[in-house]
């Protein structure tokens, strides 16, 4: 039951993530973080991660799920299907809301981590 929550998850995080890194990296900059000449520092200067971290926290997820879906998974009932995924997608996208909210106040930003520049925020 829980896949029915995180594999949907790890397609949003994986969907957005790589896009943004490899074809807008300044989305995820700051107005600071800019060269001499005014333009966005490059993704690797930002954020200095390691590349197999980064594959371990916005890549491996996704497909760790989709081998055990493929292999493992059953067939969930109509039933379940019908009442138990849509409960618990909103259930879940409430509880995230509400966690990133609550993380953009306690960091006094208009965003949870501070990856969105304060300029996107207005």
């Amino acid at each position: 039951m829980l896949a029915l929550v995180a594999a949907p998850l790890a397609i949003v995080v994986t969907a957005l993530y790589w896009p943004m890194v490899l074809f807008a990296p300044s989305l995820m900059s700051s107005a600071e973080m800019t060269t001499e000449d005014g333009k966005p520092a490059p993704f690797s200067v930002m954020f200095p991660l390691p590349l197999d971290i980064d594959l371990g926290l916005h890549a491996a997820p996704l497909a760790i799920l989709l081998i055990d879906w493929l292999a493992f998974g059953h067939q969930y009932s109509k039933r379940e299907s019908a009442i138990f995924a849509p409960v618990a997608a909103v259930g879940t996208g409430i509880a995230y809301g509400t966690w990133v909210e609550w993380c953009a106040s306690a960091n006094k930003t208009c965003t949870s981590c501070g990856i969105v520049p304060e300029s996107l925020c207005r």
